[in-house]
């Protein structure tokens, strides 16, 4: 039994052995010490270092700065966790308190592309037209495991999304390595940010030398390492994206809920929705993250067994129930969800979802961002959006004055299309805020929808 499940193998026998249960579960689940995030002024070139500390420090790829943060274990394994969308300033490192739970040590490396582009929110640790940057992501890796000591069939990349299509690339680089990618952009060009990357950045996919967004490539290109695609079977953006790779790498056989294996490729699909109704970000807690270890563990023996099958099966259920569960406790007593910009700043704010609830109200809606500044021009990006009750083909997206009690700006947008459009402000934004109307405002009541990915960008 591996770590950390043989924590968990204990006799029960009296109530103290009760206690030392709960306190191991808060040692491997709920407990991490936060101070290791502290930034440190510690800079090294990834060239030239001979030692890792815990905690945070800074590696330089030829002039590119990648923000690390570093747990290490006694165990001979490293697990390489990358970052997805932009959720707040500063370097993030997302799930960066896995390390608890793992059988070996952590490096966790922030997306150099938000501190180079301020108003950019999905990165792919993609580079330059002619600068791979998720190749400077390896050569840390690999300096690392060089230190450390470590094979790279002992080398784990595990991340989601935006995260999860960069450690495609990642993976297939170091053979014989394990990628775990949760609900990735498998192909770029089919995820809705693709175009307004390429329009920030002057990117051209089309002739890219390093085919960084085409997740297949790689995929059929590393026959030695393994990789496991968790997909959410009720998010129609990453059903997509695995039914266009399934055609790439020539899988004729219909997809099953729960395991699926392809020689080098290991396909769990899933089934969870939260309560923004954006199944996309329905990923893993701390719990669910055990039966990914597990699955990472298992890799080696043979997933197709029905006592296997049947195990991810029952894995798979329990996934959909405590989304479940999760939503219910966080929409009692609510009468919206995810009102507030998952990331917000004073010049641009982001949303991945807007749930507008059924109301009574004609002029049901909700404020996404308040922070504007005067004799300045602003766009707007709106994804996805789907009508859950009522009649209404479109909604408004508007610009009010509050001391005015009336909406300057009005921009209609049709019901799943993607929309986007430029406003400019005037001298005096104090009382000034963006909403969203459930309609047509003065014609709101009975409506009810979702609105996906809501990015707002000011325009220099």
């Amino acid at each position: 039994m591996k770590f950390p499940f043989s924590e968990f193998n204990v006799k029960i026998t009296s109530e103290n052995d009760v206690h030392a249960l709960n306190e191991t579960r808060t040692e491997l689940i709920k407990k991490n010490d936060k101070s290791l995030l502290n930034e440190t002024d510690i800079t090294l070139e990834y060239d030239r270092y001979n030692s890792v500390f815990d905690g945070r420090y800074r590696v330089v790829c030829e002039g590119v700065p990648f923000d690390c943060f570093f747990k290490q274990k006694k165990q001979k394994k490293l697990y390489v966790f990358l970052s997805g969308a932009k959720t707040a300033s500063g370097p993030e490192f997302k799930r960066w308190s896995y390390y608890t739970m793992l059988d070996g040590s952590m490096l966790n490396i922030a997306d150099p592309m938000y501190q180079e582009n301020e108003d950019l929110m999905l990165g792919w640790y993609y580079g330059k037209q002619n600068q791979d940057y998720r190749i400077f992501v390896v050569e840390i890796v690999k300096r690392t495991a060089e230190i450390l000591d470590i094979k790279s069939e002992d080398i784990v990349f595990i991340s989601s999304s935006g995260g999860g299509a960069a450690i495609l690339e990642c993976a297939a680089m170091i053979e014989g390595s394990t990628a775990v990618s949760i609900n990735p952009q498998i192909d770029l060009d089919l995820y809705f940010y693709a175009r307004t990357f390429k329009e920030k950045l002057g990117i051209d996919f089309n002739n890219d030398p390093f085919k960084r967004s085409q997740g297949a490539y790689w995929i059929k290109s590393a026959p030695n390492t393994r990789f496991v695609l968790i997909v959410n079977q009720r998010s129609q953006e990453d059903l997509e994206q695995l039914n266009k790779f399934k055609k790439q790498i020539n899988i004729s056989t219909e997809l099953h809920y729960g395991i699926n294996v392809y020689e080098n490729v290991v396909i769990w699909l899933y089934s969870a929705d939260n309560e923004q109704h954006v199944p996309h970000s329905a990923q893993e807690d701390k719990p669910l993250f055990l039966a990914i270890k597990n699955l990472i563990d298992n890799l080696d023996t043979d997933l197709t067994t029905e006592e296997r099958k049947t195990n991810y099966l029952i894995i798979s259920e329990l996934w959909e129930h405590i989304w479940a569960l999760k939503s219910m406790l966080n929409l009692s007593g609510r009468t919206a969800a995810c009102l507030e910009p998952s990331y917000k700043q004073k010049e641009v704010a982001f949303l991945d979802c807007l749930f507008l609830k059924k109301s009574a109200s004609e002029y049901n809606a909700a404020v996404i961002f308040k922070s504007l500044k005067p004799r300045s021009r602003y766009k707007i990006h709106v994804g996805k959006s789907e009508l859950r009750e009522g009649t209404t083909e479109i909604f408004v997206i508007g610009l009010k004055d509050n001391m005015k009690g009336r909406t300057l700006i009005e921009r209609t947008c049709v019901i799943g299309d993607a929309c986007e459009f430029e406003i400019l402000t005037g001298s005096d934004t104090k009382n000034m805020e963006i909403k969203v109307y459930a309609g047509n405002p003065g014609k709101t009541a009975g409506n009810e929808m979702v609105i996906k990915h809501i990015s707002i960008s000011l325009l220099e």
